[in-house]
């Protein structure tokens, strides 16, 4: 394997990764917020704390 072809799957696998790492940390962001929502905002109903439990779990699962 050439230095150049070296070079550009490193190129590549390194923009794979930043691109994995934005989405990682909206995902997380995103969750966390639900989190706050489902069981610190004390203003909130119960039944919409339990919704957003609900969407917690199926965060967890399917995304």
């Amino acid at each position: 394997m050439s230095l150049e072809a070296l070079l550009l799957k490193t190129l590549l696998w390194n923009a794979q990764l930043l691109v994995a790492l934005f989405f990682i940390a909206g995902f997380v962001s995103f969750y966390l917020e639900n989190w706050g929502h489902a069981f610190r905002d004390k203003t909130l109903s119960h039944s919409r704390q339990l919704m957003y439990r609900v969407l917690l779990i199926v965060q967890a699962v399917f995304f």
